[in-house]
């Protein structure tokens, strides 16, 4: 009883922007999947490749315990972006960022980076679903909100065209280290 009161203290719920927040408290871990076109009148600057998302509910999680966060799964369609920049290579090398985890590092700098992957022009529809997930540690406790930035290795936005197809994000958060 007293692991799941320390737990993470909410339950699971969808709020009108299409954010879907689900938790397993018993197995001390949860996913949040987020959507670019999400909160477009809370943020109505956000873009494909840059959004920001407000979730149904704050998440606060203890300050004690150490926690982290992975990308599970991201999705986009070829629609969402432009081949014309690929028009000599094979694939794009693409960097996601999020506000809530600490630097990494990445190369010669320490960035806010939580995965990279390749941006190839013969996938159509592109639905990745992470065998081998890579988690970083949280360095917000309590958050409402979550910033994504898709980048590509000289620091600009990856080119995605306007698009009615919003990218998914899915992101697993976990608790490592229970005092």
């Amino acid at each position: 009883m007293e692991r799941l009161q320390r737990g993470f203290r909410f339950l699971g719920s969808c709020n009108r922007y299409n954010v879907c927040v689900t938790t397993n408290v018993d197995r001390d871990h949860f996913y949040v999947t987020l959507f670019s076109n999400a909160s477009q009148d809370i943020y109505p600057d956000n873009k494909i490749a840059a959004f920001t998302t407000q979730l149904a509910q704050p998440i606060r999680l203890n300050a004690s315990e150490i926690c982290e966060v992975g990308l599970s799964e991201r999705s986009y369609t070829v629609t969402s972006w432009q081949p014309k920049v690929l028009y000599m290579r094979s694939f794009m090398n693409a960097l996601m960022y999020c506000d809530l985890i600490a630097p990494q590092l990445i190369g010669t700098t320490k960035v806010r980076c939580l995965r990279s992957f390749r941006i190839v022009p013969t996938d159509y529809d592109s639905e990745y679903l992470f065998q081998n997930m890579y988690y970083v540690p949280l360095e917000k406790k309590t958050f409402r909100d979550i910033f994504i930035e898709i980048l590509n290795q000289a620091g600009e936005l990856i080119p995605f065209s306007d698009s009615q197809t919003p990218l998914k994000a899915g992101l697993h958060f976990r608790r490592t280290i229970t005092p």
